[in-house]
């Protein structure tokens, strides 16, 4: 089945001891790897303080959460700001899985734009125009019925209270991501609809004041209305 997210793939040296050139391994005995200078956009920061990575050619995800550097940088890593990031794979987990480390971290190369913010209209122009995926497509592309499932269930139990704790940039994610998923799961008609309404200015109308109303005594003759 194809993989619904792939990961970007990196290629890994290993690390030797410069003294004599021999591999370096952590104390269970798996052999330590580090990658070459990679471009890379920091995707988010985690609360356990890790960071996640995007690549920034391709825009495809790094694999896994990533320690930062034990030792000082020249720059720190900010969300969405590239910069020149060294990954090291480290001993073994207790769950099979090797940790992940930041060797180090510098600036991006001159003339490296960060990468474009999607407006609201652009995203209105983008979903009027993106199908409701087919049965077929879905299957084509490796989503199955529990991922259905996941994408329904972040769709119906976005929790305003918990959503109200996180970092601003962090409820914006969340709630773009909420407005994509319920948008995409609409039928082609009803999505259709719903563009053309948000994309609508308020009718504003100008509220005419009312005349003053004249007080008439019940004993006085009326022979003609005051306004």
């Amino acid at each position: 089945m194809t993989n619904e997210y792939p990961k970007y793939e990196i290629q890994w040296n290993k690390v030797v001891n410069e003294k004599n050139g021999e591999q370096v391994f952590s104390k269970d005995g798996a052999a330590i790897v580090s990658s070459d200078e990679l471009l890379l956009t920091p995707k988010l920061l985690a609360s356990s303080g890790n960071w996640v990575f995007t690549h920034t050619a391709s825009g495809i995800d790094v694999d896994g959460y990533w320690s930062p550097p034990r030792r000082p940088t020249s720059v720190q890593l900010e969300v969405n700001v590239p910069a020149l990031v060294t990954l090291q794979l480290g001993g073994t987990k207790k769950d099979g899985s090797r940790y992940k480390d930041i060797t180090a971290v510098k600036a991006a190369p001159a003339g490296v734009a960060q990468p474009a913010t999607e407006s609201v209209q652009e995203a209105i122009s983008r979903l009027s125009t993106q199908p409701a995926p087919t049965s077929q497509q879905l299957l084509t592309v490796g989503i199955d019925r529990d991922s259905s499932i996941r994408e329904q269930a972040f769709y119906n139990h976005l929790n305003p209270e918990l959503l109200l704790q996180l970092p601003a940039e962090k409820q914006e994610a969340l709630l773009s991501a909420w407005f994509d998923t319920g948008m995409l799961m609409m039928r082609p008609s009803v999505r259709k609809r719903a563009l053309e309404i948000m994309q609508q200015e308020p009718d504003v109308k100008e509220i005419e004041p009312s005349p003053p109303v004249t007080q008439i005594s019940e004993d006085e003759e009326v022979t003609e209305l005051p306004w």
